[in-house]
């Protein structure tokens, strides 16, 4: 019995050993999101913006691999006014936000923003899928722009 318990115990520990390789950390490539020549926050004036919010978004790493979008979010942070009931007017913010999996953004997105930019207003591109030509899925990094 004791010869059993013994051969078992070994065998449990030489296959644990043999089994228990260490495992390689895969490197995670740093992939910057362009939106024409620029990246990361930026702030620029608002006929700049017009003219590159256009332009279609791409995702590239330090080795110029370029990478397919699968998906991203949009936010549009607008200025606005708000209305209290003693009829008072005051300056406040509006969100509008949603997903694409299209890029460049939708005409029937980019045709009321672009009609009220205004100074002071942030885009900002978010929660970026990409994915590299092997196939495999990463973050990218956020791209903001704030009007000037």
């Amino acid at each position: 019995m004791k010869k059993f318990l013994f051969l078992s115990l070994l065998f449990v520990f030489t296959t644990s050993l043999v089994f228990a390789q260490p495992t390689k950390k895969a490197i995670r490539p740093k992939i910057s999101t362009l939106l024409g020549q620029y990246k990361d926050s930026i702030a620029l004036p608002i006929d700049e913006v017009k003219n590159i919010i256009v332009l279609p978004l791409r995702c590239v790493d330090d080795q110029r691999v370029v990478y397919t979008i699968a998906s991203y979010q949009l936010s549009y942070l607008r200025n606005a006014i708000v209305e209290d009931e003693s009829g008072k007017i005051s300056p406040t913010t509006s969100l509008a936000s949603q997903r694409f999996t299209e890029t460049p953004i939708p005409h029937y997105w980019l045709k009321p923003m672009i009609e009220q930019f205004d100074k002071g207003e942030t885009i900002t591109f978010f929660d970026i899928i990409v994915k590299d030509p092997s196939g495999k899925v990463f973050y990218a990094q956020d791209l903001k722009i704030k009007l000037l």
